[in-house]
């Protein structure tokens, strides 16, 4: 046997595509002897959009005045839009808008 407890097999690579797969790439590895799955998963790599916000005011008094981090849902990221869990798709730098389909952020504060 192997010392370190790694085991070899001869395997196939599938990648399927499935009705209504949208965004997921699958990838699995099939022993090709036995036929058992060794591996299945999705290769996509999905990223979250998240920052600290205050829920209602920022007056302090706790708990709808304190900032608290939050997901950030249907914010533009890059060419992208985050779905309700703030998650993206876009890999590498991305430059994000505080605005969406759901969303625009206008700040009258101070100034003139």
């Amino acid at each position: 046997g192997n010392p370190y407890g790694y085991k070899q097999a001869l395997a196939w690579k599938v990648c399927p595509k499935f009705v209504g797969q949208t965004d997921e790439v699958m990838e699995g590895l099939v022993d090709a002897q036995t036929g058992a799955v060794l591996k299945f998963v999705n290769t996509v790599d999905n990223f979250e959009a998240h920052g600290n916000t205050y829920p209602l005011t920022n007056n302090g008094n706790a708990p709808f005045g304190v900032q608290t981090m939050a997901v950030m849902p249907y914010m533009n990221v890059g060419s992208d839009v985050t779905d309700t869990g703030g998650n993206y798709l876009a890999a590498g730098p991305q430059m994000a808008i505080f605005e969406g389909p759901y969303l625009k952020i206008v700040d009258e504060c101070g100034g003139a």
